[in-house]
């Protein structure tokens, strides 16, 4: 009852909680006073709501983007590279700046850009930091689920690591639109592989051995972030014994490398110490190889017995050579010690003549037996009969060699030379009056033929059902697959072609024409980005502003010009297509002019607070001449 009686002593039942104040300047200003708080809180409300409203925010609730990846263009660990950022917006909004902040450990002092699609022309600069920030020249309304690429370039990749990126929209009055964002994960890989084997390069035939990784970056710097158990796999220019045994090269191994260093196992095995082997070593893109390796023969093992040829004369010498061998038949050329070898004969009638005076078999313990130099001997050797298979053997300290089988004939009888019958004289011919030589017609120089030519070879690249990047035209063409858009792994070629056909009306073909193919059916559009040339701007009559991307239509014939993004600073023209063709630069008669409707939004959703504010000052002022002169 107490606060009714109050209230009614206020001559005003929805003003008690203003009592204190209606009560100090008396019931004439109370009125007055109160019209003015009402109009102090619509100005307060609609002074938020146009802050929400503004174009430069158009309704920002911040939310993530989604589809956030990079992809480094080269993935090695400090190399200076292009990293390709992508994303989707989930809320529409008026992009001011594009912030994108790396891990530390990367380098974007001194970012550039290479190119952009799905937002306005702009520049990078770093912001601060490991933040590098997209400024976009006119910010313009950019819709919800806009696919957007940055490309930025002068990065210097961190260590060997896994990383992510952050991303965040703002509008020109640095409010959030959407994110902050993380990628994807991608991967810093090492620049190379070192691989020394275990002996540093100087391996022993038939004895195996391990070898060293050493994972490095793009500066040479081992990189010690690489550890862990990783697949490495192996190849080598290593060939078979002269004994025809293969080498021992492992396919693949799972090493474990320590702060970017890793040892095989002990189960490489080379078997021919006549050449100098490489070993390589790869994971992915990353590989290694080898210096030469040194093989050296194994140890004595045997001795081989050849000649020059297997087919001889019964009672002609013929020489054989005698050589100490490991068990893969390399030649061990350093001698084994004082060994005396001795020679003998399948057939038992091959005699030789060791001390070399022509006089076979005269002395058996000399005459068939010689010391090994430097590993071998040449001695030689007559069979007294005839035979087939007769194999020569040689033994000495306990080792033994058998030649291939010869086969000693008779000597050929020699054919008896036809005595010759003397030829008779002939009788002279008389002389004849010479004939007078006609002049020679001279020959015509051939024409000669032009040189063809050469036709251009195509780029390839691979695109998986992932998403993925092929660069093409030597870092002119950059083409961005999203996932999906083959149904396996594709070959896409890219292929410079001269401009050709008629373009459309008020358009002029440029300079710049290419093929895209791809061996199998694109399901979902792409974004080709190609830098224009100064023949191209010259077309357009030095407006680079007038360029479009073209796409040839196969059935109809002609060009179709495609909606294009233009970038003056670093000279790409990027578009959106659904199939490959041809494609090609026009000129024509620069962008047409348009009236944005985005105020009028605004304005639509302002209204109702205008007008809510209008009538409450409106029935403050009537209240106030009502009530002016009640006291």
């Amino acid at each position: 009852m107490g606060t009714l009686v109050y209230c009614a002593n206020m001559r005003s039942r929805g003003f008690h909680l203003l009592s204190p104040f209606l009560d100090k300047y008396g019931m004439k200003n109370r009125v007055l006073a109160l019209v003015l708080v009402l109009a102090i809180i619509s100005l307060i409300a609609s002074s938020l709501a146009v802050a929400i409203i503004a174009p430069s925010s158009s309704l920002v609730f911040a939310a993530d983007l989604t589809n956030v990846t990079d992809t480094p263009l080269n993935p090695a660990a400090k190399a200076t590279a292009t990293h390709i950022i992508a994303f989707t917006t989930a809320t529409e909004g008026d992009i001011k700046y594009v912030d994108i902040v790396f891990q530390a450990g990367f380098d974007v002092s001194s970012p550039t850009l290479v190119s952009k699609s799905g937002i306005g022309d702009g520049s990078v600069a770093l912001l601060s930091g490991q933040t590098v920030r997209y400024t976009v020249d006119t910010p313009e309304t950019i819709a919800t689920g806009t696919a957007i690429t940055i490309a930025l370039g002068n990065i210097q990749n961190a260590g060997v690591g896994s990383y992510t990126v952050t991303v965040t929209t703002k509008d020109s009055g640095e409010v959030i639109i959407d994110g902050p964002t993380h990628s994807a994960p991608f991967d810093i890989t090492p620049a190379y592989f070192t691989v020394v084997t275990q002996h540093d390069g100087t391996e022993t035939a038939g004895t195996a051995f391990n070898v060293t990784i050493t994972a490095l970056d793009a500066l040479g710097a081992t990189t010690t972030g690489y550890s862990g158990p990783h697949t490495i796999s192996f190849s080598s220019t290593a060939t078979s014994a002269p004994n025809g045994t293969l080498p021992t090269i492992p396919t693949t191994q799972v090493i474990t490398f320590t702060a970017g260093v890793g040892n095989s196992s002990t189960s490489f095995i080379l078997t021919n110490a006549g050449q100098t082997p490489t070993i390589t070593a790869q994971e992915g893109a990353v590989s290694g190889t080898s210096a030469a390796i040194a093989v050296n023969p194994g140890p004595f093992a045997a001795y081989t017995v050849t000649s020059t040829s297997y087919t001889q004369t019964v009672n002609v010498a013929f020489d054989v050579t005698v050589t100490a061998c490991d068990e893969y038949e390399n030649p061990v050329t350093t001698d084994p010690g004082a060994i005396w070898v001795c020679m003998s004969s399948s057939s038992y009638t091959m005699v030789f003549d060791a001390n070399g005076d022509g006089d076979f078999g005269n002395v058996t313990s000399t005459d068939k037996c010689d010391a090994l130099s430097a590993g071998t001997f040449d001695i030689p050797a007559k069979d007294t009969t005839t035979g087939t298979g007769v194999t020569i053997t040689a033994e000495g300290d306990g080792k033994t060699g058998t030649s291939d089988p010869y086969t000693i004939g008779l000597a050929p009888i020699p054919t008896p030379t036809p005595t010759t019958t003397p030829t008779p004289t002939a009788t002279p011919t008389p002389t004849t009056t010479p004939t007078v030589t006609p002049t020679p017609t001279p020959t015509p120089t051939p024409t000669p033929t032009p040189t063809p030519t050469p036709t251009p070879t195509p780029t390839p690249g691979n695109v998986g059902t992932a998403e993925g990047w092929v660069e093409g035209l030597n870092g002119s063409l950059i083409l961005h697959f999203r996932a999906g858009s083959f149904a396996s792994e594709t070959n896409v070629s890219i292929e410079p072609k001269t401009t050709y056909g008629d373009a459309p009306e008020d358009f002029t073909l440029g300079e710049t024409c290419f093929s895209i193919t791809a061996g199998a059916e694109l399901l979902r559009s792409i974004d080709v980005c190609v830098r224009y040339t100064d023949a191209d701007v010259a077309a357009a009559d030095g407006d680079p502003g007038k360029l479009k991307l073209a796409v040839y239509d196969e059935t109809e014939g002609e060009w179709d010009v495609l909606s294009t993004d233009i970038d003056e600073r670093t000279q790409f023209a990027c578009a959106r297509v659904k199939h490959l063709s041809d494609f090609a630069i026009l000129a024509g008669p620069g962008p047409p002019g348009f009236f944005s409707a985005h105020w009028w939004t605004v304005w639509w959703h302002i209204t109702p607070i205008v007008a809510g504010l209008v009538i409450v000052i409106a029935v403050g002022v009537w209240l106030w001449l009502r009530y002016r002169y009640y006291y």
